[in-house]
Order: C-alpha cells, then structure tokens, then sequence
C-alpha cells in the first residue's frame, strides 16, 4: 500500500458517505465523525493517506507540542463495494476517408445525430466550419490549400488530423 502525501486539517469532521452520496449511518454519528488528534497544541497534521486493498482509509500523521512527537495513526471505514475511481466514456472517434484528400474527406461516425465541425489550420486558426446530419458526412477540402488541418467537434471531444494535398 502507497501512501500518498495529503494536507488535512485533523480538526474538521470527516463525513463518509454510501453509495449515492448520503452519509454512511453505519460509522460513527450518522456517517460524521468529528475528529480531533492530539492536545490543543495546534501542532497537529495529516502527513500521507492511502486507501488499502481492504477498502479502509488509512492516514498517517503527528500531533505533539515543542516537547514531543508522537505519530498518529487513524483508519476510517466505507461500505464495500465502493469506489473511488470514476469511469469516464471515451467519445467515439469518427473514422476519416480518404486521408490525404483533395476535394472532400467523409467522416464516419458511429451513430447518427447532429454534427458541427470546425475544420482548423496547422496554426490553430478556424478555417472553416460545418453542419451536418446523419451517419456519414462528407467535409469539403476544395477552398482550402494544400497543408495539415485539423478536423474537431463543436465540443471537443474529438479531434481528427487530415492532409489536404
């Protein structure tokens, strides 16, 4: 188990929550554990925190006074089944043919909807910019000179390199 370095007040409460966001009852008051490490000496800190394998909290800190050191060792408890990680969903990416192109280039996309591009110049300005609707698009290249541009979505989620020749 790492142990990764953290600053915390040991003096604020600390809330678990369950699943979707609610305190957890099952530890401590209603899920709020009000903690406080130490005397009032003020010297109190939260050095590293780590989740372990068993899916319990671990930190690591000291309290003490101009006199002593004493190190601190807490351990706080979720539910199982918890995670920590958020999974994200790539964007699909669109498929573009032919690439080099000199007139036109078609996109793919994996579902059909509405799709505004912007089509950019190797330094980032807009050239050109499109509406279209369907699965496939087609993005004229004919106006533009021949160069590397960059093909994107009005959100940018996405981002496509073509070579107009």
């Amino acid at each position: 188990m790492k142990l990764l370095p953290l600053c915390l007040a040991l003096l604020a409460p600390t809330v678990l929550h369950a699943q979707y966001g609610v305190p957890d009852p099952s530890f401590g008051t209603a899920g709020v554990v009000m903690t406080r490490v130490g005397a009032p000496s003020g010297m109190e800190a939260m050095m590293a925190v780590a989740v372990g394998p068993d899916a319990k909290i671990y930190a690591a800190g000291k309290e003490g006074n101009e006199w002593t050191n004493e190190a601190v060792h807490v351990t706080l408890r979720y539910g199982s089944g918890l995670s920590a990680s958020v999974q994200e969903n790539a964007p699909a990416m669109p498929s573009a043919a032919p690439n080099p192109a000199t007139d036109r280039i078609t996109l793919r996309f994996a579902e059909a909807g509405m799709h505004q591009l912007l089509v950019l110049d190797a330094r980032g300005r807009q050239v050109a910019r499109h509406q279209a609707r369907g699965q496939q698009v087609d993005v004229p290249l004919s106006d533009l000179v021949p160069g590397l541009y960059l093909l994107q979505d009005l959100a940018r989620t996405w981002a496509l390199r073509v070579v107009k020749e």
